[in-house]
């Protein structure tokens, strides 16, 4: 036998060592990564079923959720269109004095320039004009009370606010969101009995929104 016979075995002994040890590496990297993906697929698995299924909740982690309640959609509006925004309700208001929904959008309007007091006055004419009406819509009535109310919390008028909620709750009792809003600020003025009562209530009608946690010095939005 030569010598270049007797090579080849060696070498590929050699070749066969070095692939089986690769082999080896990346069976082990393999099952580390599909560990990992598994692990990774089962915490999501646990999030979801507690989010979907009836009494799970995830346990509460979470930095609480900054209240800063807001009587008019959080829209980013250019100052022309605002200013175009007003000029159409100005004329409806013009053009029909009656018109509920119009005064109802001015006041959002003014509630987003900061113009807080003249919502106020705004949201006060659509209350008076739905409730002269023959066949007053309550629950309308009861959303323009929330935003009302909202827009006094911001001139830190509470004690208006609660009365505003109140109100609201007496025309729409199966709405959550007077609830939220007096449970806050029963929060907000230290009156801490009544606004756990206002939660536990709420709870049966919006449980997701009622046992999340909240603050008025920041968080999460």
């Amino acid at each position: 036998m030569t010598a270049g016979e007797t090579g080849h075995p060696r070498i590929a002994s050699i070749i066969g060592k070095y692939f089986d040890k690769l082999k080896e590496e990346l069976r082990l990297r393999l099952t580390k990564c599909c560990k990992h993906t598994l692990a990774i697929f089962i915490s999501l698995a646990i999030c979801v079923a507690m989010s979907i299924l009836p009494g799970c909740s995830a346990p509460n982690h979470k930095l609480p959720m900054f209240y800063q309640p807001s009587a008019y959609p959080p829209l980013v509006m250019s100052q022309e269109k605002q200013d175009q925004a007003m000029k159409n309700a100005d004329m409806r208001v013009s053009k029909d004095k009656n018109d509920f929904r119009a005064h109802v959008d001015r006041g959002g309007l003014q509630f987003y320039a900061g113009e807080y007091r003249a919502a106020i006055s705004e949201y006060g004419d659509a209350i008076q004009i739905m409730e002269l009406r023959e066949n007053p819509d309550n629950a309308a009535i009861a959303q323009v009370y929330v935003k009302r109310g909202i827009t006094y919390w911001r001139v830190k008028q509470f004690e208006n606010s609660i009365s505003d909620y109140t109100r609201a709750i007496e025309l729409s009792p199966k709405d959550w969101e007077p609830y939220f809003h007096r449970w806050q600020t029963y929060r907000r003025i230290g009156d801490i009995e009544k606004a756990e009562r206002d939660r536990q209530i709420g709870r049966g009608l919006n449980l997701e929104v009622f046992d999340r946690e909240y603050s008025f010095k920041g968080g999460v939005l």
